[in-house]
């Protein structure tokens, strides 16, 4: 029970040499010092293209949690950028935004991996940046329209 994530001490630290406090107290995700970008709800996000998304979902009506743990066992878990809730369904939405980093793709198709294997992948939803770093807002909307809405 005590080897959960949800029960790591050092997960839910709020405090650092030079800060005293990183993040509001209500925020519990880790490395929150990355968590710098607010939406319209006032969440704290790690990009501005995850603005975008969490605001359009906002716009649509979709209820989403950021960064919710998904975990199946004590050491087997990841945090999806969105889980999506509509409609009694739960969808997991992944911003792919640094594909063209060879680091973050490795960690993309090993998270990717991870949703098949637990038999997932049908539930996720990804969007991601132009190899520029643009986001295309509308292309967003038509995504989370298409396969949440429409879903």
């Amino acid at each position: 029970e005590f080897r959960s994530l949800s029960k790591s001490e050092t997960l839910l630290r709020n405090t650092n040499l030079f800060v005293p406090i990183v993040r509001p107290e209500d925020v519990e995700l880790p490395y929150p010092e990355n968590l710098i970008h607010r939406t319209l709800t006032n969440v704290l996000v790690r990009s501005k293209s995850e603005v975008v998304v969490a605001n359009i979902l906002t716009k649509l009506g979709i209820e989403y949690e950021y960064e919710k743990t998904l975990e199946f066992a004590p050491n087997d878990f990841r945090l999806p950028d969105f889980t999506v809730h509509y409609k009694g369904k739960t969808y997991y939405w992944e911003h792919l935004g640094m594909l063209n980093l060879p680091s973050y793709m490795r960690d993309w198709v090993r998270k990717k991996k991870w949703y098949e294997k637990h038999n997932l992948l049908d539930k996720v939803i990804t969007s991601q940046d132009a190899p520029d770093g643009a986001i295309d807002s509308i292309e967003i909307e038509r995504i989370a329209r298409e396969r949440i809405l429409k879903g």
